[in-house]
């Protein structure tokens, strides 16, 4: 069932300021179902919205001051498409990739669908070369 419109664009938002900004993780209990399903989930974290908050815990341990800013938004029917942007400081291990105190900046486009006010299922597309140690540091491909 689609929510109003602009009804799961607000509930998008409302997650990334709440859980992300706010650092709010009963956001998760809020605005995710249980039986999330992540098309990008991590090897080794739990299904579901427990491994969905798990893995803001494993990058707000890298970064603790990450900020996410969500750029723009388009919606249709039960489905969200957002670009963001996040920053912050890379702090923590992350990866096997031990901290480097540098700034990052990280884009990403993910796509939610929304049933009754939650998010249920999600897909993202991340810029992981922002997370990297400095392009410099990055083998070139083939070596």
């Amino acid at each position: 069932m689609s929510e109003a419109p602009g009804r799961s664009e607000a509930i998008v938002r409302q997650f990334y300021d709440r859980a992300w900004n706010a650092e709010d993780l009963t956001a998760y209990d809020d605005l995710v179902t249980d039986d999330f399903i992540d098309h990008r989930a991590l090897p080794g974290l739990p299904t579901g919205r427990e491994g969905f908050r798990q893995l803001e815990v494993l990058f707000r341990t890298a970064f603790p001051d990450v900020r996410v800013e969500v750029e723009g938004v388009v919606e249709e029917d039960d489905l969200v498409a957002a670009r963001w942007i996040s920053t912050g400081t890379h702090r923590g291990p992350l990866f096997g990739i031990p901290a480097t105190c540098r700034p990052v900046r990280v884009t990403a486009m993910v796509v939610y669908r929304v049933q009754d006010g939650r998010l249920s299922e999600g897909w993202i597309n991340r810029d992981h070369l922002g997370v990297l140690p400095h392009p410099r540091e990055v083998p070139a491909p083939g070596s």
